[in-house]
Formats: C-alpha cells, structure tokens, sequence
C-alpha cells in the first residue's frame, strides 16, 4: 500500500481549505476577502445583495413608494457598527420600452446608508415613479481610491401601472361581434387585450393588443338590449382579428386607452353577453317538431 507523502495531505488540505473559503465568501450576507483588484492596489469593494434581485420582476401601482436596496464591503471599513467612510453607493436606473430593451435616459441616485448586514454595509433608496417599464441596478464607489464597482448578477425589472393586476370594473360592453362600446374618450390608442388562461395583467405600453379603430357614438335605438349605451363611444374591431373571437371569448378580456406617450391610463373589463348571443345565438324555432 501506498503512504501519501506530507506534501500530498499538505496539499488536500490546502484545497479543502480553499473550497470552503469560496463558498463562505459567496453566501448571502458575506462578503469577499480582501485583495487587489487590477493588479492596481486598489483595495477590494464587493458589491451585491441588491433586493428587489437581479432579474426579478416587480409590479406596482403609480406613485406608491418602490424601495431598493443593495449591500457593499470595503477591508477594513465596513466591518465595524458604524458606516464606513468614503463609500457612496448610488441606484442607476431608466426607462426601457421593453424588459431587456435599450435605456432611454439613464438617472443616478443617491442611496442612503441603512445600517450593517454582517460584514457588509446595507444603502437604501426610495423613488415614486409614473406608469412605465424600468430597469435598474446599484453600484458602489471608494472615495479614496475612485474605484466603482456594480453589482453584476443583472438588472431589476419593474413595472409601474395604474391597473396592476386585472381590472375589477366591467364598464365596457361586448355589442355584436365586432362592435365594443365604452364611455371612456379623450385617449389616443385603444386595444383589445385578452388572456386565454385567465390570468391577464393589461400592458403598461401600447402595441402589445388588438388595435381598435374609433367609429363615432352608438345610439340605443340601434341596440334596444343595451339602452343605456347611448352616447357611448363605439371601438371597431379590424377584420382580420374576427376569426380569433371564439378564443377571445373563452378567456379573461379587457379593453385599454393609452396616452400619446403610449402608456396606459385606464382600462375595464368587458360585458360579453351581446356577442355571445350575436355569435352564437339562435333563431329557429324552439321545441319538438314533427
């Protein structure tokens, strides 16, 4: 039998001890040893925690208070109970058209200290933000040394609406097959949304729906079922979107008006029992015949 030299168990343990190090320095709350970056001599900034997380989509209705936070570690600064000195972190956030999309207009904030998380120190800020898609990540500077560093898991995702989750009003009115009636003018684009699941969250943005084309006011001597439709504003459906009808009417539907930004402003679900009827009604005789 063999006998491992003292160099090889020397060796084993060093790996061993290696392994363990890098699991710790990596767990939530920890932070990476100190070292140099660059070859530089700059001293080590960590950053990373940032809730809500990389790639995590939140949704929130206008103006209520969205609340990021992030963590940063500095060698033998952010150890101690107090903040660190000369470190200042900041949210680096925009607009986007789509999650994954370019920044339209990037805006840096100013995040505050909010106490210590283990070895690291914790920064906190604090925006209300219009309807809209935003995406945004943190990064941390040493004022001593000029060195920035982001946190690099990716950016958050957030969605600001008026109608975060599905719409709870029925104002709109389903008429005949291509015909919807809604009091609601004033917006520049209308759409017809749907989701066959059930599940529909409306889209902040424009261009994700069925387009629908404006056709003057409704009369209730047009549509004696609906007399309280008179003066509602009538929205057309485009003929190519009339096969889809029997899918639509199976799932969760709302129409949206968006401003001439493109962003949504207000949205209702949809009364369906007229195109039901205009669809899949029948007027033959009823009973048994002989």
């Amino acid at each position: 039998m063999r006998i491992p030299s003292i160099l090889t168990l020397s060796a084993r343990l060093l790996l061993v001890g290696l392994a363990w190090f890098l699991i710790s320095a990596s767990a939530p709350g920890q932070a990476l040893t100190p070292s140099t970056e660059n070859g530089g001599g700059e001293p080590t900034v960590w950053v990373g925690n940032m809730y809500p997380g990389p790639r995590q989509e939140t949704t929130l209705v206008e103006q209520f208070p969205f609340e990021v936070y992030t963590q940063v570690y500095k060698a033998d600064a952010t150890g101690s109970i107090d903040q660190a000195p000369d470190l200042r972190c900041t949210l680096y956030w925009s607009e986007v058209p789509n999650f994954g999309g370019t920044w339209k207009k990037p805006i840096v904030t100013p995040m505050v200290y909010n106490g210590d998380i283990g070895n690291n120190d914790e920064y906190r800020v604090t925006l209300r933000l219009g309807t809209g898609l935003y995406e945004y990540t943190t990064q941390c500077t040493d004022e001593q040394s000029s060195f920035t560093v982001w946190q690099k898991r990716g950016n958050g995702q957030l969605t600001i609406s008026p109608f975060p989750e599905s719409p709870s009003r029925f104002q709109a009115l389903w008429v005949d097959q291509d015909t919807i009636a809604w009091n609601r003018s004033g917006a520049k684009t209308y759409e017809l949304h749907y989701d066959p699941a059930g599940e529909l969250t409306v889209p902040v943005l424009e261009g994700l729906g069925i387009p629908l084309n404006p056709a003057g006011q409704l009369s209730y001597t047009r549509y004696k079922k609906f007399p309280n439709i008179g003066g509602y504003q009538a929205w057309k459906l485009p003929k190519d979107a009339l096969p889809l009808i029997p899918e639509i009417l199976r799932g969760e539907i709302a129409i949206a008006a968006y401003d001439a930004q493109g962003k949504l402003v207000d949205a209702t679900g949809i009364q369906i029992q007229g195109v039901l009827d205009n669809v899949y009604g029948y007027s033959g005789p009823l009973g048994v015949t002989y």
